[in-house]
């Protein structure tokens, strides 16, 4: 007897971001009905810009250049149409990241899609996501109001070497220098 293997019911996907339309990803996914039940993970970190008047400006910049990730019901990650019509529909999508271990050929990869067996398109797993989303968080830089959120007692991860990824607790805060000391 055959094994069949269960079809997830849904996906992460790879894609090419553009990062000029990020700030209308919500309001795109939202004002369509269909697309109530995808997901979108963007990592981004803060940069610092500049100084302006003693004040710092930060920059939110996706953390992987390009590359967005984006959970769809598992119907859309094997339909070539429904994914077309996304792209189309959600102005951040550049395209999708192909997965160079499905594109054999132009043929081979027009066969797969035509007969409905896979897409060739680059997938990401729930696990590789939470890795990414802690990555973004440690590598982000944190701001005078951060420092305004922390509080003697928490703890908090150092960035850094020699201190790179060690556990600190605060254990008091200078706000006029912006230094929580530990």
């Amino acid at each position: 007897m055959k094994k069949t293997q269960l079809s997830p019911e849904s996906v992460w996907l790879v894609a090419y971001i553009n990062k000029d339309y990020i700030s209308s990803l919500v309001k795109e996914l939202t004002k369509n009905n269909q697309y109530s039940s995808i997901e979108f993970y963007i990592p981004t970190i803060k940069i610092l810009k500049k100084q302006f008047k003693g004040k710092d400006i930060f920059d939110e910049v996706p953390f992987l250049f390009n590359y967005g990730f984006f959970k769809v019901p598992y119907p859309y990650a094997i339909s070539p149409e429904l994914l077309l019509k996304l792209r189309e529909d959600i102005s951040c999508i550049h395209s999708w990241v192909k997965d160079p271990a499905k594109v054999v050929g132009t043929k081979a990869t027009s066969k797969l899609i035509h007969e409905g067996s896979g897409v060739p398109i680059a997938t990401a797993t729930e696990e590789e996501i939470s890795k990414l989303v802690k990555s973004a968080t440690i590598n982000d830089i944190y701001s005078s109001q951060d420092i305004d959120n922390l509080k003697p007692g928490e703890l908090i991860t150092l960035v850094g070497y020699p201190f790179e990824g060690m556990e600190a607790e605060v254990v008091s805060i200078h706000k006029k220098k912006r230094q929580a000391i530990s």
